[in-house]
């Protein structure tokens, strides 16, 4: 970046940024100077360069760990509802049953 001259730039990045918000605002203004200004921001540029899909290498593994979690916790939940339909079967079969043997049981005493 030091072949570039920013004290040419910035008076068009001020100027377009207010042609597209629709009014002059400082601090987004500054917060793209020093976005521009940084070392990072340079080298995500390149890194998406770089990579066939455009994008940089860390952003794809950043979604990729937010999908993974997402699936974990999606599994939890489904395993979950699993365990708990079966443990209502279980217990509606428990129920199930006594209703049975309670009436046998009266029976017998009478």
């Amino acid at each position: 970046m030091t072949k570039v001259n920013m004290d040419v730039m910035k008076p068009w990045i001020a100027k377009r940024v207010t042609e597209l918000i629709g009014f002059e605002d400082e601090v987004l203004i500054n917060f793209i100077y020093g976005l521009l200004e940084g070392e990072e921001f340079w080298l995500l540029l390149l890194n998406a360069q770089q990579n066939v899909s455009g994008v940089p290498q860390q952003f794809l593994d950043a979604k990729e760990d937010e999908t993974k979690k997402k699936k974990a916790e999606t599994d939890r939940i489904a395993h979950e509802i699993h365990r708990k339909k079966e443990k209502e079967k279980q217990e509606f079969h428990e129920e199930k049953v006594k209703m049975v043997t309670i009436p046998i049981s009266m029976h017998e005493f009478n």
